[in-house]
């Protein structure tokens, strides 16, 4: 469904002197807008009859540009989700005329993201813009409004590597066969991302053997994953497993080799603690849970569900115990994975409260997964806290993603007043998520 809203609401319903509000803010005058807003408003800040009065304040004090004092607007108890779509709508409509191309590019892959048709126009306009990133990104946004095919072919060769990977992604997304046969024609690209990219767009089990001797491992992994999605390839698979492999090599084969007597011995610890777990071998996971190598120990708890039940429950409290609180948080969770909620969480939320690194994933674990309202309330107010008094942008910005999918308005209202631009656009884009 696609989403036509516009940038300002009408206030319907309201008396002369209100409207002129309304009127104020079309004409573009925003200051007056507030300034009027707040007269009528009076000394009457919570009246419930003053709603619309303050959304249109707010909404005149953001497109100021003072996005903290406009978030902080709103006096009521509960967030208003009019409010709130309206705001982060003004914040992509800032940032698509911003100077920033980061933010520039960050704001149209949410506007696709969400159809937000009402930007249309602004999307044709920046497809020419001085930055070709920017021009690739708006014609894969336009892709359905226009014939963008000619335009996206020509981007597809262009000298520029972010160029053709952005349209890769984009030529993935839409489908379109005849643009699919010309990323796939990029197989021999100089860039390894455009590379992988084209191997999903490839149906040719003899180019894509041709691509294991590619010089990059990643690519070589995609290939051998795509081989194991469109043909049987196991003979071939065999032989690569005669000599060692790189690791993302190594875990492909793990993935798509389907025999029990294949011999994993010559690869990477963690690509045969993959393969055991995958075939229910025991006790290469029991040696890994106990490995003083962090990566074994992670990669064995992905597949501790093939020990006995008692001997899981003992194994993965011995790890709740551990000296490393990453190994910690991994045993937690796959406690809360296993069912066992009520012990994960007492784990979850010392973490929580050791303020560390491992403690924003801790923090995300409760806030998706608990009935527990005690430990919800407290990630969310960590987070909220967090938020309010970190002074790195990029710290604010991890806590500002684990917010996705969880319709926490409120929060991401504090978002949408960041002092840094790509967390507002992030949080925008979280904002019709939860919308």
């Amino acid at each position: 469904m696609f989403k036509i809203l516009p940038l300002v609401v009408t206030l319907v319903g309201c008396a002369t002197s209100s409207k002129s509000v309304d009127s104020l803010a079309r004409e573009g005058d925003y200051i007056a807008a507030e300034k009027k807003a707040a007269e009528l408003i009076g000394d009457a800040p919570g009246d419930h009859k003053n709603k619309k009065l303050w959304r249109a304040k707010a909404k005149a004090i953001m497109h100021q540009g003072e996005h903290k004092r406009a978030v902080s607007q709103w006096p009521y108890k509960h967030a208003d989700k009019s409010l709130t779509e309206d705001l982060a709508l003004i914040i992509l409509w800032q940032e698509l005329q911003s100077g920033n191309p980061e933010s520039v590019l960050a704001a149209i892959e949410v506007v696709e993201r969400h159809d937000l048709t009402v930007f249309v126009d602004n999307l044709g306009k920046l497809l020419q813009h001085d930055d070709e990133r920017i021009v690739a990104r708006s014609g894969v946004a336009m892709f359905r409004f226009g014939d963008m095919k000619k335009h996206l072919r020509r981007l597809l060769r262009s000298s520029n590597d972010e160029v053709r990977i952005i349209v890769g992604r984009g030529i993935l997304r839409k489908g379109d066969a005849e643009l699919k046969a010309e990323l796939a024609a990029r197989i021999g690209d100089s860039n390894e991302t455009v590379r992988k990219l084209a191997i999903q767009a490839i149906r040719n089990n003899a180019v894509l053997k041709k691509v294991l001797s590619d010089e990059d491992s990643g690519v070589r992994a995609a290939a051998i994953r795509r081989l194991g999605t469109i043909g049987d390839s196991q003979p071939l698979y065999e032989k690569l497993l005669q000599e060692s492999q790189a690791m993302p090599v190594g875990l492909a084969l793990a993935d798509v080799v389907k025999g029990l007597s294949a011999d994993f011995s010559k690869q990477h610890k963690v690509v045969q603690i993959a393969w055991a777990g995958k075939r229910g071998k025991q006790e290469l996971i029991r040696t890994a849970l106990m490995s003083s190598e962090t990566s074994h120990v992670f990669s064995a708890l992905v597949y501790i569900s093939v020990l006995p039940q008692l001997e899981r429950w003992q194994r993965l409290g011995a790890l709740l115990a551990s000296r490393s609180v990453s190994i910690q948080l991994q045993a937690a969770s796959k406690l809360r994975e296993l069912g066992q909620t009520e012990r994960a969480n007492a784990k979850l939320e010392e973490i929580v409260e050791l303020d560390s690194s491992e403690s924003i994933a801790a923090a995300e674990l409760l806030l998706r997964q608990t009935d527990d309202r005690d430990l919800w309330r407290l990630a969310n107010g960590y987070v909220a806290e967090k938020l309010d008094k970190l002074e790195d942008p990029l710290t604010r910005n991890s806590f500002i993603r684990i917010l996705r999918g969880q319709g926490l308005v409120s929060t991401l209202v504090m978002a949408l007043g960041d002092s840094d631009s790509t967390n507002r656009v992030l949080a925008a884009d979280l904002v019709f998520e939860a919308l």
